[in-house]
């Protein structure tokens, strides 16, 4: 009797997403740990195989730096943002081009989804151009300071084209966080801000950033005070507050991007939590931090 509650609180959700357009991103924090990219892409499998389309992007910054301090090479970031010279633009290429890339579409292949992988600079799936000189208060410090991000991109489109013939024949894209400018160089881009930019293009009914924390907190760093529910307008106050800090700024900015430019919803999740792409899509109460224009209370009857 509790598999058949659970299927039909399941159903309403699965009637109103199939079809529907999912952007997932995962974090490089997750993928570490090989048992929890299989409970992941078995969620995924489970989205795929009820008709759900799927296009997924993933970071892999922790791996980077790692390899770059074997290379005896330190990585060099201000505010969290990562800046790439020559030698790191060599290491992101080998980790999320290759590496990390390989391995989450064998994932997604071994529970029987059509996964291709390739990153960004593929058929100029993104575009950019380099990002130009910019000022940026260094919080350790207190002081502004004019920085060359090096081989640093921001988006100026992305092949929409492309994209929609995927998965609109049942492929799962998996987009590693690089790009192209149109002098052909390689550029680093942040996963965050290309699934954004992506779930904004296809018009996705969730973009979903899969993480290593509950969600939103309240409270930095206790994880019982995660936010389940926010709309622009508390978004916005969190930020302005200063409530946000970290790598969750850049996060929540992106949130709020995607719901200003016509994405439904947009959730932060704990990938570390068994099942938790599932719960959050498919129960009432979900498992993290849901975000969406105006909160309304409605959940079983429009989905989660």
């Amino acid at each position: 009797m509790e598999r058949v509650r659970f299927l039909l609180e399941f159903l309403p959700y699965i009637q109103k997403f199939r079809g529907r357009t999912f952007v997932i991103k995962i974090g490089g924090s997750v993928l570490e740990d090989e048992k929890v990219l299989h409970k992941i892409a078995k969620d995924i499998s489970v989205l795929y195989n009820i008709g759900i389309k799927i296009i997924l992007i993933h970071g892999g910054g922790p791996q980077a730096d790692d390899l770059l301090n074997r290379l005896n090479h330190k990585p060099n970031k201000i505010a969290g943002r990562r800046i790439t010279d020559d030698e790191t633009l060599e290491v992101t290429k080998m980790v999320y081009g290759g590496k990390i890339n390989i391995e989450i579409t064998a994932a997604l292949q071994r529970y029987k989804t059509k996964a291709i992988g390739f990153s960004g600079v593929s058929c100029n799936t993104v575009y950019a151009k380099r990002r130009d000189i910019t000022t940026i208060m260094d919080p350790d410090t207190g002081r502004s300071e004019d920085i060359d991000f090096g081989y640093v991109g921001d988006i100026v489109d992305v092949n929409l084209e492309l994209l929609n013939s995927m998965i609109n024949q049942h492929y799962i894209p998996v987009i590693a966080c690089l790009g192209i400018d149109k002098e052909g160089t390689i550029l680093n881009i942040n996963a965050d801000t290309i699934a954004q930019e992506i779930g904004k293009k296809v018009g996705a009914e969730k973009l979903i950033y899969v993480t290593n924390v509950h969600g939103i907190l309240e409270k930095k760093d206790d994880p019982t005070t995660v936010i389940s529910y926010l709309d622009l307008k508390s978004a916005k106050e969190l930020l302005e507050e200063g409530k946000i800090t970290g790598g969750m700024m850049p996060k929540l900015h992106n949130c709020i991007s995607a719901i200003e430019n016509d994405v439904k919803r947009v959730h932060i999740i704990d990938g570390n939590l068994e099942h938790s792409l599932l719960i959050e899509v498919f129960t009432n109460q979900g498992c993290g931090t849901l975000m969406e224009k105006e909160t309304n209370g409605e959940l079983i009857q429009d989905g989660n």
